[in-house]
């Protein structure tokens, strides 16, 4: 059986074929390594997105392709070339990749060595479903049109404050007034772009400008302002469009029980599609560590001897913000909370962390923690760019160790004198810090209930 792994650039698709397994894949690496080379336009077995490029994947006639799902518009032309030569696809996670790679020692931050991992990946394991990701149509279309909203609000915020600038001078007691889109559009764009958003007519917006001081002084509302609130109220007739077919889409009957799950937390239409797009068949996890890392609710630790450290911004980022904002939504406002058991016990342990927060000596023994914290990574940067020079190689593995004994004596220094006097520290600062770490416990403890709700509806 002859797999393709391909590694997707922004413009290209770097491929690595392989028939077998290779007995010694290092060495098998070094070897093959020579006859490919970094240059796209020089390397063989490597295919623009053109015509001519996919007839160039398509001659190698493949019985399965291996791909991450990672740039979904770049991976959707293969896939859709792929699925209609009746290629099949094998989605490899980025983490089984990476994990491939590094078994084989292979370099980080090379095209070449993530396609010739994801080959081999899929070479040991294309016999077994469970190795690979599951993209049914349905969550493809989910991951697709939850995107496109998450880019259209990003075009339409800067709109938006540059409208409220403008108001400033031509209709100042608007400038400031919020524009939260209510039943899918907002009041004030609507009334700019002389536009009838279908509901009840409202007067307010023009008894308001009758009276405002720029109406008294015949300063006129420009076609500039106007034409930025058409464009805005065509982006919210727009995002209403995407968000009527996500919101079918996401209550598919095959959703039927995840959604039970996610009626529980109270989650909108944005936070349950990024999640169903995640972990969609749930059945692929094997562990709660799994299932919180696809969703960006975890950090991997990274521990070397002695030293443990743990690495943050793991998994989604998308995900990861949407449970962010979900907690700043629902669980910071006691108005919003769901009432269900799990919601109760999550706003629970909120309520217990913001109350530990208000104690002045935790914000305190936070703050000056983190300064000492700062403190001792300056030092350390400095010794051993002062140090590592003069150390003979023989002796340099022995470095870490050495630098292990000068904290340990310099934190009883540092901490001797770190008085809030001469750190001066800022406790509103730490206070923030205190609040935004408290955001994320709360997110990662909402990703175990998730898991455990889950867990039991499906099994």
């Amino acid at each position: 059986m002859m797999i393709l792994g391909i590694d997707i650039c922004a413009d290209r698709a770097v491929c690595w074929p392989l028939t077998e397994i290779p007995k010694d894949p290092k060495g098998y690496w070094k070897t093959e390594i020579l006859s490919r080379s970094k240059n796209p336009q020089e390397d063989p077995l490597t295919f623009y997105f053109t015509k001519e490029g996919m007839e160039g994947i398509l001659n190698l006639k493949p019985d399965a392709v291996a791909l991450e799902p990672t740039g979904v518009h770049y991976t959707k032309l293969i896939w859709k070339v792929c699925e209609d030569r009746g290629i099949k696809i094998l989605w490899v996670g980025h983490q089984q990749a990476s994990n491939q790679r590094k078994s084989y020692g292979l370099p980080d931050k090379n095209d070449l060595a993530d396609a010739f991992a994801i080959a081999c990946y899929a070479s040991l394991y294309h016999d077994h479903e469970n190795y690979f990701i599951d993209f049914p149509p349905e969550v493809r279309k989910i991951k697709e049109l939850y995107l496109q909203l998450k880019t259209l609000a990003r075009f339409q915020s800067p709109l938006i404050a540059r409208l409220k600038q403008q108001l400033v001078y031509e209709f100042p007691e608007a400038a400031h007034v919020g524009m939260d889109a209510k039943e899918g559009r907002r009041t004030l764009p609507t009334w700019l772009c002389f536009r009838d958003r279908g509901k009840r007519k409202n007067k307010y917006w023009d008894n308001r400008y009758k009276n405002s001081v720029a109406h008294q002084y015949e300063i006129e509302i420009s076609y500039y302002t106007r034409k930025l609130a058409e464009t805005i109220d065509n982006y919210d007739l727009w995002i209403g469009e995407i968000e009527k077919e996500l919101n079918s889409l996401v209550n598919e009957p095959m959703f039927k029980t995840y959604n039970e799950s996610f009626d529980e937390f109270k989650f909108g239409l944005r936070a349950r599609a990024i999640l169903l797009s995640l972990i969609y068949p749930f059945e692929r996890f094997s562990s709660i560590g799994a299932f919180k890392r696809r969703i960006g609710a975890t950090k991997d630790e990274i521990s070397s001897g002695k030293s443990i450290a743990w690495k943050t911004g793991v998994g989604s980022k998308l995900c990861r913000t949407e449970l962010y904002l979900w907690v700043y939504t629902v669980i910071c406002k006691q108005t919003n909370r769901p009432n269900s058991k799990i919601g109760k016990l999550i706003a629970q342990k909120y309520d217990q962390w913001i109350l530990e927060a208000e104690n002045p000596e935790a914000i305190e023994s936070k703050m000056r923690s983190r300064m000492q914290s700062e403190a001792l990574e300056k030092v350390r940067e400095a010794l051993l760019k002062s140090i590592s020079p003069l150390i003979p190689q023989s002796e340099k593995g022995n470095l870490a160790s050495i630098m292990g004994l000068i904290e340990i004596a310099l934190k009883s220094t540092i901490s001797e004198n770190t008085s809030a006097d001469k750190l001066k520290m800022n406790k509103k600062e730490a206070k923030k810090r205190l609040h935004n770490l408290i955001m994320s416990k709360t997110a990662n403890y909402t990703a175990r209930w998730l898991y455990r709700s889950l867990k039991e509806k499906l099994k």
